[in-house]
């Protein structure tokens, strides 16, 4: 059931107008947009988002991040080698990603949003399914069996107790 709220003071920013930036008098960080006008900024969420927000705050949401947390390996490095195997990956992507691994693991990984970005171009044109389907195929063959200890079970603990994973 929807949770009543108490709507905001006048004067008091609304829940959207704080996350755009109403009220906020701190300067704002290199690079971030403001909006041109404080009604330009406000956007107001659908009632099935409102929902969704509420039910998150009463709940919670648990992340967890796949390399290194729930898998002992990093996934990607895996992928490239399964996608060099089968003939998707030549040298030349290769190499670039054999750099931005080094980079990353050098603790130099800005700018590797490009690379991924390129990386992505390879799939273009496939189907949605198709690449989700040898996706989920590769993670059972490669990675399942890497998964670490007692993640699962923590998973399920926290999907049993209502908490979106």
């Amino acid at each position: 059931p929807p949770v009543d709220r108490p709507e905001p003071s006048v004067g008091e920013p609304s829940i959207a107008e704080v996350s755009n930036g109403a009220g906020d008098s701190s300067p704002p960080r290199p690079g971030t947009p403001r909006p041109a006008t404080p009604k330009a900024a406000v956007v107001e969420a659908s009632p099935a988002a409102k929902e969704e927000v509420i039910n998150a705050e009463k709940v919670g949401v648990a992340l967890f991040d796949l390399d290194h947390t729930i898998i002992d390996t990093n996934s990607s490095w895996h992928w490239l080698q399964h996608e060099v195997n089968n003939g998707k990956v030549g040298l030349s992507m290769l190499m670039t990603a054999i750099y931005w691994f080094s980079r990353y693991a050098l603790g130099f990984g800005a700018g590797a949003e490009r690379a991924g970005a390129e990386a992505a171009e390879l799939y273009a044109g496939e189907k949605e399914d198709d690449l989700n389907e040898r996706v989920v195929t590769f993670f059972r063959k490669e990675l399942s069996h890497r998964v670490r200890p007692g993640c699962k079970e923590t998973m399920d603990k926290h999907k049993s107790d209502g908490v979106r994973c």
